[in-house]
């Protein structure tokens, strides 16, 4: 068998508030202006190179969907077309695609035609984009019909410092549909679509995180670390890994590279 039939199974969503279950409501992506997103970068393009790199904007579209797009339109195979991480389809986001296109006169990308997308820049790279290439993403967001805004700002004050960042249901799929097809996938059903199989185990990877982010909320451990946790310091992307010792606490240091 090929393609996936998920059996009916439904995956708890409800995990655990850090300051309890809200007392307030709003409406939240009533437009997809009300959730903007900026990637961050965390190098400089160089200006040249065999990849070009495209500064997108893009209204309620998919960053797969536009991908493909962008591929047929510089007549070079999808495979060739890259971006630092996936965008809310529903949302206004601004993010980079790199194209690789060696040895070739730059596409006019002016004559690019997407309803609701525009190309902002385009600039030459000396390597494609990969995954998490970035050092993170800017958002603004937009809720409207607050019930008690007097009672979010205090919620809002408490969460200045971070909260424990749990993955959105829509990675999981409706009724957790993706969840489902990962399992059925490590039971031995094949997906040929490349990006379904990564879509799938991404969602199996996220659901445990959001679980055992949520029992440790539970058990009030979601701001002390733990045996095998990784912590980053805040000046750079270096962390270690909090390890025991001689049944004493202790630190090894890594930075990204040797990571």
């Amino acid at each position: 068998m090929s393609e996936l039939q998920p059996e009916k199974k439904v995956y708890p969503l409800d995990f655990n508030y850090l300051y309890g279950k809200p007392t307030c409501t709003g409406r939240f992506k009533q437009h997809c202006e009300d959730f903007r997103v900026e990637e961050q970068l965390d190098f400089e393009l160089t200006g040249e190179g065999e990849h070009v790199c495209l500064w997108v904007k893009k209204v309620g579209e998919n960053t797969d969907y536009l991908a493909r797009q962008l591929a047929k339109f510089a007549g070079i195979a999808a495979k060739n077309v890259s971006y630092a991480g996936l965008k809310d389809r529903q949302a206004e986001t601004y993010q980079w695609f790199s194209l690789y296109i060696p040895g070739k006169i730059t596409p006019d990308f002016s004559s690019f035609e997407s309803p609701g997308v525009s190309i902002l820049k385009v600039i030459r790279h000396n390597k494609k984009l990969r995954t998490g290439c970035l050092s993170g993403n800017n958002f603004t967001i937009t809720l409207r019909e607050v019930s008690d805004k007097a009672q979010l700002q205090k919620v809002l004050d408490k969460v200045q410092h971070g909260v424990p960042n749990y993955f959105g249901n829509q990675r999981f799929g409706f009724d957790g549909h993706n969840v489902n097809a990962a399992l059925q996938m490590f039971n031995g059903r094949k997906i040929k679509d490349r990006f379904k199989r990564g879509m799938y185990l991404s969602a199996a990877r996220s659901y445990l995180f959001n679980r055992v982010i949520s029992q440790r909320i539970e058990d009030n451990l979601q701001a002390s670390p733990m045996l095998g946790d990784c912590v980053q310091f805040v000046a750079n992307r270096s962390f270690f890994h909090y390890l025991i010792y001689r049944n004493k606490p202790c630190n090894v240091y890594l930075n990204e590279r040797s990571a």
